[in-house]
């Protein structure tokens, strides 16, 4: 028989009493580092965040993120700007772009404008010379060429206009004149040898009150202009 075997069989009771020893060693030895974390708490929470906590990200991750959270931040203030911008200031829309070629039919236009325009002049030269002459109907035939010609809501326009008046003026044809004035004043308000020549016919066509409007409105615009003075002192009484 061994020793051990012989000590077992010999002596039982002790060799239980030290495994018994040891189990309450290591129970003890457990307890004791539970009241540690007890009396400790930042123990408990270092090894509870340890355990819980995500790698950190490195700095690549961390731009990426930040990246991320800006353009998110700033979508509100592109879609202003995108409406702001939907409609430029010409009525266009947001992205179109004139052409080259509308530029270059725009000075067409207006090169075919002008060369009108010089073609009209020309007729109303010719028609000032007539009317010089007192040929009033063939200098008729030459201002209503150059209205007609004429583009229109133009300044030359009103002047064609306010001669042909003159013609008819001069015909005493007055309600004719009165309306190629009327012509003329749509195009320009403030056209003084318009409202002259209107305020002459409508004397003549005993529309006083009227007549008396236009001279008026001559000595606003024109305080020196004598006749315009002198025919609404006359005409005043007679309203």
């Amino acid at each position: 028989m061994t020793s051990g075997a012989h000590d077992l069989f010999m002596h039982p009771q002790s060799c239980l009493i030290e495994e018994v020893a040891e189990e309450t060693q290591a129970q003890a030895s457990s307890l004791a580092q539970e009241d540690r974390r007890s009396l400790d708490p930042s123990v408990g929470a270092a090894e509870a965040t340890a355990a819980e906590s995500p790698s950190e990200p490195d700095a690549g991750d961390a731009a990426a993120a930040a990246a991320t959270s800006s353009a998110a931040a700033d979508d509100s203030g592109d879609a202003t700007a995108a409406d702001a911008t939907a409609e430029g200031a010409d009525g266009q829309p947001a992205g179109t772009v004139p052409s080259s070629s509308s530029g270059s039919e725009e000075q067409q236009l207006d090169s075919q404008t002008q060369q009108l325009i010089a073609e009209c002049e020309q007729l109303k030269q010719e028609g000032n010379t007539l009317y010089a002459q007192e040929d009033y109907d063939g200098a008729l035939q030459l201002y209503w060429q150059a209205i007609d010609q004429a583009p229109e809501v133009t300044q030359e326009r009103a002047v064609y206009l306010c001669n042909a008046a003159a013609c008819y003026l001069k015909k005493r044809e007055w309600q004719l004149a009165c309306e190629q004035c009327t012509a003329a004043l749509k195009i320009n308000s403030s056209y003084l040898k318009a409202l002259v020549r209107r305020a002459t016919a409508l004397q003549e066509l005993d529309d006083l009150e009227h007549a008396l409007a236009d001279a008026q409105k001559v000595v606003e615009l024109d305080p020196g202009n004598a006749w315009a003075v002198k025919t609404a002192a006359q005409l005043t009484p007679e309203v």
